[in-house]
């Protein structure tokens, strides 16, 4: 469906609202309709995932401190779309509360305290099974030889293919497979005005991992005060000794999650060289202990290597 399709069916629908263009993501278009949040799938893969989060939000909701959204899935002609009431609260990012050391401090907590809720909630065996639809495991290099080979030298790929595979392949303890959210940020979480977390939606990649995987986006993002602060009150909240050097070796292979590769039919994903690019400079320097700078100089070296490997074909 067009964007512009999708806009006039609410417009239909809700004649007294104002229907605001949001924007387009990976799964989605969205659009806000009064106080409503209307998000129109790209595929129906993700119709399919939309049922899903919201059963998600339904079997959660009892156990979490904060606001997570009542999702309804509706069927409208050709269109089907999932709609909820928007979650209130102020946008943050990693460093909004950096030089406020009490909104940061409440921020940590909240953060803590919303990972230790989710990873202790009881699952039934039928939900345990209802929401592993969603493939958020990492590749094999093998699978993707194709797009990143022309890119690499013989002893960068064994170099990535056995840090890669130490990682995805580490023994996990049945205990530390528990429901992740898998995205939390601040585009999809909402602070109070003294920085307290108060809503989270958007569970649409959530489902049972490894409970450390909760924690890349925050290692990677450029707050380390605020991350060590969250692991620590996480621990205090669980009981359970985080595992820092598990975390940043989760975050050196997130560039490789299956999803960012392949298609929801399993085919592979066309994939632009310079993302591919960025990935495989950020997981190099990642893995390799380079200064961040040193992104730039590997994808000229990358360029150089495809342009040199087109040349001999």
């Amino acid at each position: 469906m067009l964007i512009k399709e999708e806009q006039e069916h609410l417009l239909k629908h809700y004649p007294n609202q104002k229907v605001k263009y949001l924007g387009s993501g990976t799964d989605s278009n969205a659009f806000r309709v009064g106080d409503l949040v209307c998000r129109f799938p790209h595929n129906k893969a993700v119709a399919v995932q939309y049922e899903r989060e919201a059963a998600i939000c339904d079997y959660i909701r009892p156990v979490l401190s904060v606001d997570v959204p009542k999702i309804d899935v509706c069927s409208e002609s050709d269109f089907v779309y999932a709609k909820h009431k928007m979650v209130m609260g102020h946008a943050w990012d990693w460093r909004t509360f950096a030089f406020h050391p009490i909104k940061q401090r409440n921020l940590a907590d909240g953060l803590a305290r919303f990972f230790a809720q989710l990873h202790g909630c009881e699952l039934s065996a039928s939900f345990r099974k209802r929401i592993q639809a969603e493939n958020f495991e990492y590749v094999d290099l093998d699978d993707i030889l194709p797009q990143i080979s022309p890119f690499l030298s013989k002893w960068q790929l064994r170099f990535l293919t056995k840090k890669i595979n130490h990682a995805r392949n580490a023994m996990v303890q049945e205990s530390d497979l528990v429901l992740c959210h898998m995205g939390i940020k601040g585009c999809n979480s909402v602070v109070d005005d003294k920085g307290n977390l108060i809503g989270v939606f958007d569970f649409g990649n959530a489902g049972i991992h490894e409970r450390w995987r909760d924690f890349v986006l925050l290692f990677n993002g450029s707050n380390t005060r605020l991350y060590k602060m969250v692991l620590r009150r996480y621990s205090k909240y669980t009981g359970i000794k985080y595992n820092c050097r598990r975390i940043r070796e989760l975050a050196g292979i997130e560039r490789f999650i299956y999803k960012r590769w392949f298609n929801q039919d399993g085919t592979i994903a066309p994939m632009p060289a310079y993302r591919v690019k960025r990935y495989l400079s950020h997981v190099m320097v990642f893995f390799m202990h380079l200064p961040p700078w040193t992104r730039t100089l590997i994808r000229m070296e990358m360029t150089i290597r495809a342009h040199l490997h087109k040349s001999v074909k």
